[in-house]
């Protein structure tokens, strides 16, 4: 147990907390811009604290801060935390002090806050899955242009070298409209595969996370990439002993 709990319900530009005490009296509530959490959790939260904040999409920053100031934070569970603590009037000020009232009790359902070196790595594999299935809906818009005057490629690959000397003597049997297209999202499909290829190229992991993807890569049919995209999303496996 701790002296004091933080119970903090986070927004996009406003959060509204709540202090209390381990007796569960409430010692400081109000509604700050996010800007200024940094100043308040230095002026007015004692460091022997557990702040609480619930998994939303920004809650990176705010964990990170409240990371550097009180003694322990512990991030709720979205879906868990409505089936324990749902009102019959919701306000932010209610949310707060329900988060910090869990945690002081023990009954708060917690969630995986991954460190940042795993969030950034979540990122990046995130942005090239992103990359990848932009270029795919390019590659089926080009596809999709072609069946449109009965022309399929004798190659499996589209968009290998036999592919690409079909679709340049196929240009010339379709309208200027379809040519443009095709082009444009030919061009599309060529930058995408430029950039992942400098993505895979940038990608680097710590020794720890190398020895991990190492390992990974022992099983059947896993690869880099994709041992680096488990790594990304679980983490660290020991947290599920």
């Amino acid at each position: 147990m701790y002296p004091f709990y933080l119970g903090i319900d986070l927004h996009l530009k406003r959060t509204y907390v709540v202090l209390m005490d381990n007796t569960g009296e409430v010692i400081d509530e109000r509604r700050i811009l996010n800007l200024d959490i940094g100043d308040y959790l230095r002026g007015n939260v004692p460091r022997e604290t557990c702040a609480v904040l619930e998994a939303t999409r920004n809650w990176a920053f705010m964990y990170d801060l409240l990371d550097d100031h009180v003694a322990e934070v512990k991030m709720a569970h979205p879906k868990e935390l409505k089936a324990i603590a749902t009102a019959a009037v919701k306000t932010d000020r209610i949310d707060a002090k329900v988060l910090a009232n869990l945690a002081r009790m023990n009954f708060l359902p917690t969630a995986y806050a991954a460190p940042p070196e795993i969030r950034d790595l979540r990122l990046y594999m995130r942005h090239r899955k992103w990359l990848i299935r932009q270029r795919t809906q390019a590659k089926n818009r080009i596809h999709a242009v072609f069946a449109r005057y009965n022309l399929v490629s004798p190659s499996k690959d589209l968009f290998g070298v036999r592919g690409r000397k079909f679709m340049s003597e196929a240009l010339e049997k379709v309208r200027p409209t379809a040519q443009r297209i095709i082009r444009d999202h030919l061009a599309l499909v060529d930058h995408l595969n430029e950039k992942v290829t400098e993505l895979e190229a940038d990608l680097t992991l710590s020794e720890e996370h190398r020895q991990t993807v190492q390992l990974l890569k022992t099983m059947p049919g896993v690869g880099r990439i994709t041992a680096t995209t488990i790594l990304a999303e679980i983490g660290d496996i020991r947290r599920f002993n």
